[in-house]
C-alpha cells in the first residue's frame, strides 16, 4: 500500500472529518474501478496468466472447446461471467476500506479454487488501485471548503 503523509492546517475535528470523507470517497472509487476494469480480465485467458490460474485438465479443455468452442477461464456457458457483472457495483466503504459485493453462481462456494481465482490480484492491479486512491485523497483534500451561511432573520 502506498502511504501518505498530510500536514494541514486547521482544528482536529474538522482535519479528521475531512480525511475520513476523503479516504472513503478514494477506496469507493478504486472499488468501481476494480469493478469496470479489473474483474472482467478475470474471464479473459490474458487474466488466467497474470493471476496464476491453476492450469485446467487437458480432457476438460478439450470437452469444453469441443461443447462450448471457447477457452475462456471461469466460464463454461457464460452465466457466471454474466451473473458477476451483471448492474452496478454493490460497494459499502468506509474511511478504513471497502469491499464490492459480487454475486457468484451458488456452486462457486463448493469450488474454493474458483472463488479464489476470481478474487486474485496482481502486482500490477494493486499500483493501479493504491495510485487511485491516493488521486482521489489528494483531490478531496485540496477541495475549497463549503462554508455555511446562516442568514438572520
Amino acid at each position: 500500500m502506498t502511504k501518505v503523509t498530510i500536514i494541514e492546517n486547521g482544528s482536529p475535528d474538522q482535519m479528521t472529518r475531512k480525511q475520513r470523507g476523503a479516504h472513503r470517497e478514494a477506496y469507493i472509487a478504486a472499488a468501481r474501478h476494480w469493478w469496470f476494469r479489473l474483474l472482467p480480465r478475470h474471464f479473459t485467458m490474458a487474466g488466467a496468466i497474470e493471476y496464476g490460474y491453476e492450469p485446467r485438465k487437458p480432457t476438460y479443455i478439450a470437452r469444453k472447446m469441443r461443447s462450448k468452442h471457447h477457452r475462456d477461464p471461469l466460464v463454461w456457458s457464460g452465466h457466471s461471467r454474466q451473473t458477476a457483472l451483471r448492474g452496478d457495483p454493490r460497494v459499502v466503504a468506509t474511511y478504513k476500506g471497502a469491499s464490492v459485493k459480487v454475486e457468484i453462481p451458488r456452486f462457486w462456494n463448493y469450488k474454493p479454487g474458483l472463488r479464489n481465482e476470481l478474487l486474485a490480484a496482481s502486482g500490477r492491479d494493486e499500483t493501479a488501485l493504491d495510485k487511485i486512491i491516493e488521486t482521489v485523497v489528494m483531490r478531496e483534500l485540496n477541495k475549497p471548503e463549503r462554508r455555511r451561511v446562516r442568514s438572520k432573520r
